[in-house]
């Protein structure tokens, strides 16, 4: 099994492909579109997997589906990117951690 999101026939439905990394993140909510409280101000993902898509995070913090988070690469020493707005659309326990799975989304204009 390929490890991505399979069809009843068995077919990948992921539109992009997803590539393993390792890059530490730091996150903050954004909106209120949250039912539940998540820490004040920036807390640490590591991102697991990316596409073209969104990001698998994985952390210590519970992130609603929904929550719109705020999410800077630290690439220690390098220029940080700059913020990229994401959504979560799937979050689960694992092994202790809660890995979040995040869409990319676009800046609502002003």
């Amino acid at each position: 099994m390929n490890g991505g999101r399979l069809s009843p026939e068995g077919e990948e439905r992921r539109k992009h492909p997803r590539h393993p990394c390792n890059l530490h993140t730091r996150a903050r909510q954004i909106g209120n579109g949250s039912p539940q409280e998540l820490p004040e101000g920036y807390f640490k993902l590591t991102a697991i997997n990316i596409s073209e898509g969104g990001i698998l995070l994985e952390g210590e913090v519970d992130i609603p589906e929904g929550a719109k988070l705020e999410i800077e690469f630290e690439l220690g020493g390098l220029a940080e990117l700059s913020p990229h707005k994401v959504e979560a659309v799937r979050v689960v326990q694992k092994a202790g951690k809660f890995q979040i799975g995040v869409k990319f989304i676009e800046e609502e204009a002003a």
